[in-house]
């Protein structure tokens, strides 16, 4: 009866959620863009359910099955990076006037020229595409707060704990300087300022060890940003907690385990992807929403924030959860958090609050709905991106043997699938789990490393031995 009455309140939220939508949605067109085309179609399939129509402007195909065109036209840029940052920062030059043949389909699809754009995240500021505005486009004094090496000054400013950093210019001698006065041990961490535009993903992120490698590490530096942030490295429990800013209240969501691997024999983080399962001490809990609630007021005062947010920083064994950055937009994790109510249109929900929509928002009934619904329904996934050409998409069904992880036999003992397929950058990797298989509680990092140990023995994969980090509490 209980799980009957849980489930009847968050399908009756996301009924009513879904109706003030279609209020202001229904019979309008947008031009979905941002990321591969792949992740525009799950966004694009919401608002075909809310009455609108999409059209689907993606930076590459990505990997996974794409949308059928007689549902959702759609295009890509062909774009190349070294990195999934290089993808998004390429991609967004192009956005606002895309190649003609392009720009002629987007005008076939919207002949009166009325179509929004739309977009869950950017890392610059892009407020049209192919000629259209953007509808819940983030200001540039949200985006400014993503820049690490600014946002100490907000901690402090709103009071927030945090670990000792100094901001310091790109200069060898300077980052020495800093990094000796800093370091615990364990070394520091340096992240760039947001010079080539904001960067997220452990990307513009580096752990140093050593003098020698410091030298090299700023030198290099030097020729591509101008400011540096330097940090202890804080060991234990990489995580993040999430909020969404309303116009009166913010909501906030549980804790979320960041995949963030440590390369063995090797001072090298990798971003690896985010997890739910874990279930942190309650008070850590507890303090972790409060910071968040905090976080979240000040963001609406201060710059008139509106929209998901995430907290990311480390759960640290003496000092509780330190926070090392805000990301003013939905984080990656949050289709995680929330993918037990496949009801709800998160995106489009995010996409109205950003842009100030007058909806019944009942903020309240939706973090208790959210809530239950993240503690309820836990998911995970781990990702990598490799420099290895690939061109097609296979997806491996993966079983738990006696020795670890092997391919499944039948289909009732698939308990994770393994995706591989093409990328910007040569090869994805995701990893998902049967969640049912995944005990609540523990980390899951230890997984991912199992799955990519795998991939690296049976398909050649190269990613390379990684350990998870230790936790804490």
């Amino acid at each position: 009866m209980a799980t009957t009455k849980w489930r009847s309140d968050a399908d009756a939220f996301a009924l009513h959620i879904r109706r003030e939508l279609r209020h202001h949605l229904e019979g309008r067109r947008f031009v979905i863009f941002g990321g591969p085309l792949v992740a525009c179609a799950g966004i694009g399939a919401q608002l075909r359910e809310l009455g609108g129509a999409p059209f689907l402007l993606g930076a590459s195909p990505g990997t996974g099955p794409l949308p059928d065109p007689a549902e959702m036209p759609s295009a890509h840029l062909g774009i190349r990076g070294r990195s999934i940052m290089d993808e998004f920062w390429n991609a967004e030059t192009r956005y606002p006037s895309p190649p003609a043949r392009i720009q002629r389909a987007v005008d076939r699809f919207d002949p009166e020229g009325r179509a929004y754009s739309a977009a869950i995240f950017t890392m610059t500021h892009v407020s049209r595409a192919a000629g259209r505005r953007r509808f819940g486009n983030r200001r540039r004094s949200w985006l400014a707060l993503e820049d690490k090496t600014r946002v100490e000054a907000f901690w402090r400013a709103v009071g927030v704990k945090h670990a000792p950093s100094r901001v310091v210019p790109a200069d060898s001698d300077a980052l020495l300087r800093a990094a000796a006065a800093l370091d615990r041990g364990a070394g520091t961490v340096w992240a760039e300022d947001a010079s080539r535009g904001n960067h997220g993903g452990g990307e513009g992120t580096h752990w140093v060890t050593e003098r020698s490698e410091a030298a090299r590490l700023g030198r290099r530096l030097a020729r591509r940003v101008e400011r540096v942030r330097v940090m202890p490295f804080l060991a234990g429990t990489p995580c993040s907690i999430h909020g969404i800013v309303l116009p009166d209240y913010t909501v906030v969501l549980r804790p979320v385990e960041m995949i963030q691997l440590r390369a063995v024999g090797r001072s090298e983080l990798r971003y690896a992807g985010v997890g739910t399962f874990w279930d942190p001490p309650e008070r850590d809990r507890a303090a972790m929403r409060r910071l968040a609630r905090k976080v979240g007021g000040a963001l609406r005062e201060r710059v008139g924030f509106r929209g998901p947010f995430t907290v990311d920083g480390v759960l640290t064994e003496d000092e509780g959860f330190l926070p090392t950055e805000i990301n003013t937009r939905q984080g990656g994790a949050l289709g995680s958090v929330l993918g037990g109510l496949p009801a709800l249109p998160l995106a489009w929900l995010s996409l109205a609050a950003i842009e100030g929509l007058k909806l019944d928002w009942q903020p309240r009934r939706m973090e208790r709905v959210l809530l239950d619904v993240a503690d309820r329904r836990r998911a995970g996934r781990g990702i990598a991106l490799l420099p290895i050409p690939e061109t097609a998409s296979t997806a491996h069904r993966l079983a738990r043997g006696v020795r670890g992880l092997r391919r499944a036999r039948t289909k009732g003992e698939i308990e994770s699938t393994l995706l591989q397929g093409p990328a910007t950058t040569g090869t994805f990797l995701g990893w998902a789990p049967d969640p049912r298989q995944v005990p609540v509680g523990p980390l899951f990092a230890p997984r991912v490393v199992e799955a990519f140990d795998w991939a690296d023995r049976v398909l050649g994969t190269a990613i390379g031995p990684h350990e998870p980090a230790p936790g804490a509490r």
